[in-house]
């Protein structure tokens, strides 16, 4: 999927190994990245709104600005659709890395079972799994659309089962819930793709800085007027995530949806639990 690009060097970021920000595919690569160590530091407050230093801008690929749009609606088209989602493949989808193989192979398991509400399911005759939990590639783009059908069910996770959720800086800046958080994401580390883990980790500062603003940006109805300004908000008011660099190119879609996921795993380090999603197994 399309990364950010950031002008300038990547100072302090949360979960570690963050040197700069880059505009390349993500979660398209197979190759594991290093690895690392890791740690969380922020530094810093959020500007005022009119000191905002850095400016953003869309994707400038037009085909894959359209097709992001189309993956993420129809990735939503599919939730809708299912309507119960099987909790326990559900688990092991979004509580693992994207690049787990269990996490895929679980991702193509719900799309499998969900075939009727799932709009790339026309291939004849059905690819060998985890095709549809691999990458299911967007013809045309560098786009996979598992991104979207993993990303949306960030979303469906917290709307569903996390509908009260209230998460403050204050609360985010504990040291028991660093912690817990940490412990949670660093042995995904060695299953994310490079590009993957950057864009991870730069949400991931992104949400304990503004933890508020983007519950709110999750929290929007699609097609929601306020998404655009909200997530420039986001970015401008969390310059040191983005090694204060002053121009960054994001495709809405898939930060938002990257959003989703941050503030998902900083939901269950804040309650202490494993997953957001009853075991009812």
């Amino acid at each position: 999927m399309n990364s950010y690009r950031g002008d300038g060097m990547m100072t302090k970021a949360v979960l570690g190994w963050l040197a700069f920000a880059m505009a390349t595919p993500c979660l398209a690569q197979t190759t594991p990245p290093p690895e690392e160590k890791s740690q969380i530091v922020v530094e810093g407050k959020a500007p005022a709104i009119q000191d905002l230093p850095i400016r953003v801008n869309p994707n400038p690929n037009q085909p894959d600005r359209v097709e992001s749009a189309s993956g993420i609606s129809e990735a939503r088209r599919f939730v809708r659709c299912m309507r119960e989602i099987n909790p326990k493949l559900l688990r092991q989808t979004i509580d693992r890395a994207a690049n787990d193989i269990r996490a895929r192979w679980s991702l193509d398991r719900l799309i499998r079972q969900g075939a009727a509400c799932h709009g790339s399911m026309f291939h004849e005759p059905q690819p060998a799994s985890p095709y549809y939990g691999d990458c299911n590639p967007i013809a045309g783009t560098k786009l996979c659309r598992s991104v979207f059908d993993r990303g949306v069910l960030f979303e469906y996770a917290l709307a569903r089962f996390a509908a009260d959720l209230q998460l403050t800086r204050d609360d985010l800046r504990q040291e028991q819930v660093r912690l817990r958080f940490l412990k949670r994401e660093l042995p995904k580390v060695r299953m994310r793709t490079p590009d993957d883990q950057r864009y991870f980790d730069v949400v991931s500062c992104v949400v304990q800085l503004r933890p508020q603003e983007s519950l709110e940006l999750v929290r929007l109805p699609e097609g929601s007027p306020k998404e655009g300004r909200l997530e420039a908000l986001l970015i401008a008011s969390a310059p040191n995530c983005f090694g204060n660099a002053k121009k960054v190119t994001v495709d809405p879609n898939q930060f938002k949806l990257y959003i989703a996921e941050a503030v998902y795993n900083w939901a269950v380090a804040f309650r202490a639990v494993d997953s957001l999603v009853p075991d009812r197994s």
